[in-house]
This record gives structure tokens, sequence and C-alpha cells, in this order.
């Protein structure tokens, strides 16, 4: 089987808005081509107030969107640069970006 990185929580704490901005922009100094790519951010997540969710949802129309997610792009090249998924834990609901 191969190995697969495991995903970490890079936030201890639900992220206000502000909070959310500055971890998008946490890996200024990776190089453009990873942060293009998405290999700068792989594997990261961390949590947000439902209101953000939605707050980002209606930012830019989603590049795609699903039942419980979508993924946001503002590049002009179509890379997709954050995935935002709502998930329920123990009758919970939870929601990323990733």
């Amino acid at each position: 089987m191969p190995d697969r990185p495991s995903f970490r929580k890079i936030f201890g704490n639900v992220a206000t808005r502000e909070q959310m901005f500055a971890l998008f922009n946490r890996d200024r100094e990776a190089p453009p081509e990873d942060r293009n790519s998405g290999k700068a951010y792989a594997c990261q997540w961390f949590e947000i107030e439902a209101s953000e969710y939605h707050f980002m949802l209606d930012v830019l129309p989603p590049l795609f969107l699903r039942t419980g997610m979508f993924g946001m792009s503002e590049f002009k090249a179509g890379f997709i640069t954050s995935v935002f998924f709502e998930i329920t834990i123990r009758g919970q609901r939870v929601l990323r970006p990733l």
C-alpha cells in the first residue's frame, strides 16, 4: 500500500474571518508553482464557522459544487485554491476549508 501523508489541522480553534484569510496567505515564501499547484497546502485543514463557509460560497462562483462541498478558484489559470466542505461528527455539523 502506498504511503499517503496524513491530514493535519493547522489551527487549533474555529477560525474567524480574519484568521481564515491569514491562514490562506500563510505560505507566501513558498515557490509560486507550489502555491498554484496546491503542493504548499497539501493535507492541511482548519475549521470555520457556517457563516464564513456561506460567505466564501458567495464571494466568487465556485469552480465546482457538490452536496456539502465546493471548490474555489480565483486564479485565471483555473487552479483550485481552496475546497470547502461540511462534515458531521457525532451529530454535529463541522465546516472546513481544505
